[in-house]
Protein backbone atom coordinates (compact mmCIF):
# COMPACT_ATOMS: atom_id res chain seq x y z
CA UNK A 1 0.00 0.00 0.00
CA UNK A 2 1.35 3.43 -0.88
CA UNK A 3 1.07 6.50 1.28
CA UNK A 4 0.31 9.93 -0.08
CA UNK A 5 1.90 12.98 1.45
CA UNK A 6 -0.34 16.02 1.37
CA UNK A 7 1.32 19.40 1.72
CA UNK A 8 -0.30 22.78 1.50
CA UNK A 9 1.45 25.26 -0.73
CA UNK A 10 1.53 28.94 0.02
CA UNK A 11 2.79 31.72 -2.25
CA UNK A 12 6.17 29.99 -2.61
CA UNK A 13 4.75 27.23 -4.83
CA UNK A 14 7.93 26.41 -6.79
CA UNK A 15 9.92 25.87 -3.57
CA UNK A 16 7.07 24.13 -1.79
CA UNK A 17 6.13 21.89 -4.71
CA UNK A 18 9.26 21.39 -6.84
CA UNK A 19 7.47 19.19 -9.41
CA UNK A 20 5.28 22.07 -10.55
CA UNK A 21 6.98 24.27 -13.13
CA UNK A 22 5.62 27.15 -15.13
CA UNK A 23 3.05 28.14 -12.51
CA UNK A 24 1.48 31.51 -13.19
CA UNK A 25 -0.38 33.19 -10.37
CA UNK A 26 -3.64 34.77 -11.42
CA UNK A 27 -4.20 38.01 -9.57
CA UNK A 28 -7.73 39.35 -9.39
CA UNK A 29 -8.29 42.56 -11.32
CA UNK A 30 -11.20 44.92 -11.57
CA UNK A 31 -14.33 42.85 -12.46
CA UNK A 32 -15.54 45.50 -14.91
CA UNK A 33 -12.27 45.35 -16.85
CA UNK A 34 -12.47 41.54 -16.94
CA UNK A 35 -15.99 41.81 -18.33
CA UNK A 36 -14.84 44.32 -20.95
CA UNK A 37 -12.05 41.98 -22.06
CA UNK A 38 -14.52 39.10 -22.26
CA UNK A 39 -16.91 41.13 -24.41
CA UNK A 40 -14.02 42.19 -26.65
CA UNK A 41 -13.02 38.52 -27.15
CA UNK A 42 -16.63 37.69 -28.00
CA UNK A 43 -16.87 40.52 -30.55
CA UNK A 44 -13.59 39.54 -32.23
CA UNK A 45 -14.59 35.87 -32.36
CA UNK A 46 -18.03 36.69 -33.75
CA UNK A 47 -16.61 39.01 -36.40
CA UNK A 48 -14.00 36.46 -37.44
CA UNK A 49 -16.58 33.71 -37.66
CA UNK A 50 -18.98 35.98 -39.56
CA UNK A 51 -16.35 36.80 -42.18
CA UNK A 52 -14.98 33.26 -42.39
CA UNK A 53 -18.33 31.55 -43.04
CA UNK A 54 -19.16 33.19 -46.41
CA UNK A 55 -15.51 33.15 -47.47
CA UNK A 56 -15.31 29.38 -46.96
CA UNK A 57 -18.61 28.86 -48.80
CA UNK A 58 -17.17 30.65 -51.86
CA UNK A 59 -13.78 28.96 -51.51
CA UNK A 60 -15.28 25.46 -51.33
CA UNK A 61 -17.05 26.03 -54.64
CA UNK A 62 -13.62 26.39 -56.26
CA UNK A 63 -11.45 23.95 -54.30
CA UNK A 64 -12.04 20.43 -52.96
CA UNK A 65 -12.49 20.38 -49.14
CA UNK A 66 -9.34 18.36 -48.46
CA UNK A 67 -7.22 20.76 -50.51
CA UNK A 68 -8.72 23.75 -48.65
CA UNK A 69 -7.90 22.13 -45.27
CA UNK A 70 -4.40 21.29 -46.46
CA UNK A 71 -3.78 24.90 -47.46
CA UNK A 72 -5.09 26.05 -44.06
CA UNK A 73 -2.71 23.64 -42.30
CA UNK A 74 0.28 24.83 -44.30
CA UNK A 75 -0.65 28.47 -43.61
CA UNK A 76 -0.98 27.73 -39.87
CA UNK A 77 2.41 25.97 -39.79
CA UNK A 78 4.05 28.86 -41.66
CA UNK A 79 2.55 31.47 -39.35
CA UNK A 80 3.58 29.44 -36.29
CA UNK A 81 7.15 29.14 -37.52
CA UNK A 82 7.26 32.87 -38.27
CA UNK A 83 6.02 33.60 -34.77
CA UNK A 84 8.62 31.32 -33.22
CA UNK A 85 11.40 32.86 -35.29
CA UNK A 86 10.38 36.41 -34.31
CA UNK A 87 9.91 35.57 -30.62
CA UNK A 88 13.25 33.80 -30.36
CA UNK A 89 11.92 30.27 -30.36
CA UNK A 90 9.98 30.55 -27.11
CA UNK A 91 6.94 28.31 -27.12
CA UNK A 92 4.22 27.88 -24.52
CA UNK A 93 3.87 24.22 -25.47
CA UNK A 94 7.50 23.32 -24.68
CA UNK A 95 7.85 20.25 -22.47
CA UNK A 96 10.65 19.79 -19.97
Amino acid sequence: MTSVEVRSCDDSLPTCCPGVQGFVSMKRTNPSSERLVGVAYLVVTSAGWGVNWPAMKVLLREWPPLFARGIAGVAAAASRSDYLRVSGGASSSRRS
